[in-house]
């Protein structure tokens, strides 16, 4: 419930009282007397309270707010409110930085234009997405806009939730992704500095805060042009450990696609490959490949290689305990893995799946909207009523509890298709 509509029963409550304090006040015994004209006292305050408030939601500073939360039938959470409220009082952009996906401007909740920097267009917008392209694998429901940053991605909130989601509006095949952080920690108004006419914020630590300068290293060329260039890889990233590996390449071979590399590793044979990426490195098994050869060692190492950000240099590497690996990701040292936000095949048979149910139940609806009207003159209120839908579409028993659900009708199987009875 909104605001407005608590001021609206607030005022009604407050009528509620005047007029039974009016009767009570007609009283000759001194007790209800009192009584009645404490309860118009009373009474009064709280309309005149709540019609002032009504007054101002409409027409004060913050308008623009308090009309999508009555619009929407939804409560902001405050820390967002806090936020939003900020942008419109001091009328100038808030930005502020979130890791791997860059500069988000705070959205203005007073702007009515037709695009996406209105907060009713773009939560629309994102609803669609969400419900044409990821539903059922991904769900959100009374969503709130917060930001969006100049690659069409968008920040948002749920209504009584305080996860900060972010959905890329234009690449249907990322899914909304919860980030590990609240708002509050991407953002903290009182830490925002005063650039260019605008509000600047950036909470993240840098790497060198983090993490010292013998646990990571980006001084390495991220050419490959032959197999021999990753000797130098694995010198640079066991260096970075406190302990000496013995070990050797003992043979490289070469074919159009992929770099074969044999080792020798305290005494143990150990073969892998790297893919070939023209002249780059093999960013996707570097790393994995680093981890395996650590694991084949006597050495009881509780740390891990990663990779460094892109945001931070073009190849690197970082060894981290998961503490603080965790540190590091949460404020976009390490490199993001993006093909793992894409949907798997199973997530995109189950998009397909509820997309195809919610096309034959609006087929349904239709169908029994155009059966009223067609029998129009015939049909009587709490008779049952039937007709044959064709379909090649077999419902599951959840598609049929959701039918029955949605449309409060009886379903039957028959050998074209289905039976559907309703009641007008």
């Amino acid at each position: 419930m909104n605001s407005k509509k608590r001021s609206l029963i607030n005022i009604l409550i407050g009528i509620i009282l005047i007029l039974f304090g009016y009767y009570l006040y007609s009283f000759t015994v001194t007790l209800f007397h009192y009584m009645g004209l404490l309860m118009i006292i009373y009474g009064g305050f709280v309309s005149v309270v709540k019609i002032l408030k009504i007054t101002f939601l409409n027409n004060g500073k913050f308008k623009g707010i308090h009309r999508f939360e009555e619009n929407e039938n939804l409560q902001i959470p405050s820390s967002s409110k806090e936020i939003l409220e900020f942008r419109i009082k001091h009328n100038k952009e808030v930005i502020f930085k979130v890791p791997y996906f860059g500069e988000f401007n705070v959205l203005n909740y007073n702007n009515k234009d037709n695009n996406f920097n209105n907060p009713s267009f773009l939560k629309e917008e994102i609803s669609n997405i969400v419900n044409r392209e990821f539903y059922p694998v991904f769900r959100a429901e009374n969503l709130i806009p917060i930001a969006r940053n100049k690659s069409n991605g968008a920040l948002f909130v749920e209504e009584n939730k305080s996860e900060v989601v972010y959905i890329d509006l234009d690449n249907s095949n990322f899914k909304p992704l919860t980030l590990n952080k609240k708002l509050d920690f991407y953002l903290d108004l009182n830490k925002l500095s005063l650039q260019n006419n605008a509000y600047y914020g950036n909470a993240l630590e840098k790497l060198e805060n983090i993490i010292s300068n013998e646990e990571f290293f980006y001084d390495v060329p991220d050419g490959i042009f032959e197999g021999k260039d990753y000797l130098e890889i694995f010198d640079k990233s066991f260096n970075l450990l406190d302990i000496n590996i013995d070990y050797s390449i003992t043979a490289i071979e070469e074919k159009e696609d992929k770099y074969f590399i044999e080792l020798e590793i305290e005494g143990k044979i150990f073969k892998t490959f790297f893919q070939k990426y023209s002249h780059y490195i093999d960013n996707e098994r570097i790393t994995m490949v680093l981890n395996e050869i650590l694991e084949l060692t006597q050495a009881n190492v509780q740390k891990k290689f990663y990779l460094l950000s892109y945001e931070f240099c073009d190849f690197g590497i970082v060894l981290a305990d998961q503490s603080t690996y965790e540190k590091l990701k949460e404020n976009g040292c390490i490199d993001f893995d993006f093909e793992n936000q894409k949907l798997t095949a199973e997530e995109i048979r189950s998009i397909k799946k509820y997309s195809d149910l919610s096309t034959e139940i609006d087929n349904i609806e239709f169908h029994i909207e155009l059966v009223k009207k067609s029998n129009k003159k015939d049909f009587k209120k709490g008779r049952q009523y039937h007709f044959s839908y064709q379909t090649k579409y077999l419902f599951d028993t959840d598609g049929l509890n959701l039918i029955k659900e949605k449309l409060n009708i009886v379903i039957v199987k028959i050998e074209l298709g289905y039976e559907i009875f309703f009641k007008n």
